[in-house]
């Protein structure tokens, strides 16, 4: 990567939290990668991203039935 942004969001909604991921990037190699394999990188950061929300939500959602 020739940069990452990686942020956090967490906002009140109907007496939950929800966490929202911001990513900004770029490819090293300029536009013409960023045109070849930037639909490939946004794939699978999506799919790495909806994976870590559902195990995150489990284990959240695990950890307050304790309470």
């Amino acid at each position: 990567m020739a940069y990452w942004v990686h942020r956090h969001q967490f906002t009140q909604e109907s007496g939950k939290t929800r966490l929202t991921d911001t990513i900004k990037y770029g490819l090293l190699g300029g536009w013409l990668v960023e045109m070849l394999l930037g639909w490939w990188v946004d794939a699978q950061l999506e799919k790495l991203f909806s994976y870590r929300h559902q195990v995150t939500q489990t284990e959240c959602s695990r950890i307050g039935k304790q309470t």
